[in-house]
């Protein structure tokens, strides 16, 4: 089968390096050296098994950069573009990934297209109902940085979100570029794959980073999403150490961001701060009056955060 692949990137080229030992791959994207390179067999992928698969494995892969040719007769299409964030707002910009998913249902219509993108909560959902039913499949990597070819070679487990055959079609070839054919799969729902791939980002987060003065707390994410298990970045148990925070500490910024798309999208969830009661006696309202640092530091003062 013909694939494009859209976006000239880490992933993009780890899943076309890997497509490639038994699919034809066209890769397309604005860069022009980047594209170049490729046509010359000069992968730019910071990964240590990389010489010694293109030295086993004969590919069939290039790139244009004529984004339209890319998708004449594609079977499937791959998607993936980096995500940067607003730097006032750190909400996702979203404008690029748009377009590459809306150029490619109008030009191929009949082609599943495969986001590997880190999206938003309820991303998948709104934007095929704006492109009236296209097939778009949510199929994230889930691959350290680093090791993108060989985790896609060697993948713990595949798992998409789509429930239905096109799902599993999509699996199909997701195995097909593995090395070997029995890592376990699974499909489950597309907003449920989507919040479990944002966790897995916060989840592996330094917790130095975003959670000095939290403590630790066990988030069932089996109960949260009515899955036995999610994805190779998760723990085994579907139990992720996410770090809740103290009765008087605000949720950390990426949790909250979480929480706002997961509300956005009307989804139900369990991802709440907890409210224990003050866990010092009251006081004289005149000992009480706010610090003008906050509670955060008032609690740390007394030994109590």
């Amino acid at each position: 089968m013909k694939i494009a692949i859209i976006g000239l990137g880490a992933v993009a080229l780890a899943d076309a390096l890997a497509l490639a030992r038994q699919h034809e791959v066209v890769m397309t994207g604005p860069v022009p050296d980047r594209v170049e390179a490729i046509n010359r067999a000069d992968y730019a992928l910071p990964d240590a098994g990389l010489a010694p698969y293109l030295a086993a494995h004969k590919l069939n892969l290039r790139a244009t950069l004529d984004t339209g040719a890319a998708l004449e007769r594609a079977g499937m299409i791959f998607i993936s573009a980096p995500l940067s964030t607003d730097p006032a707002t750190g909400a996702l910009q979203l404008a690029e990934l748009d377009s590459r998913i809306e150029f490619a249902a109008r030009q191929q219509p009949f082609a599943p297209i495969v986001l590997r993108s880190a999206v938003p909560v309820g991303y998948c959902a709104a934007i095929m109902q704006r492109l009236h039913g296209a097939q778009l499949v949510y199929a994230p990597e889930f691959s350290r940085a680093g090791h993108m070819l060989a985790d896609i070679l060697h993948p713990a487990a595949l798992v998409v979100g789509d429930h239905t055959s096109l799902g599993a079609r999509v699996l199909g070839v997701l195995r097909s570029a593995a090395l070997q054919g029995d890592a376990p799969a699974r499909q489950m729902g597309q907003s449920d794959l989507e919040l479990a791939r944002q966790l897995a980002v916060f989840s592996k987060a330094p917790p130095a980073r975003f959670f000095k003065g939290f403590r630790a707390a066990k988030l069932d994410l089996a109960a949260t999403l009515g899955a036995d298990w999610l994805c190779p970045a998760m723990a085994p148990d579907a139990a992720v150490a996410i770090y809740q925070p103290d009765a008087w500490a605000p949720l950390p910024e990426p949790l909250r961001r979480i929480v706002a798309q997961l509300e956005k999208a009307g989804i139900p969830h369990r991802l709440e701060p907890e409210t224990a009661a003050p866990r010092w006696p009251a006081r004289h309202r005149a000992h009480t009056a706010p610090h003008p640092l906050g509670a955060w530091h008032v609690a740390q003062a007394a030994g109590l955060g």
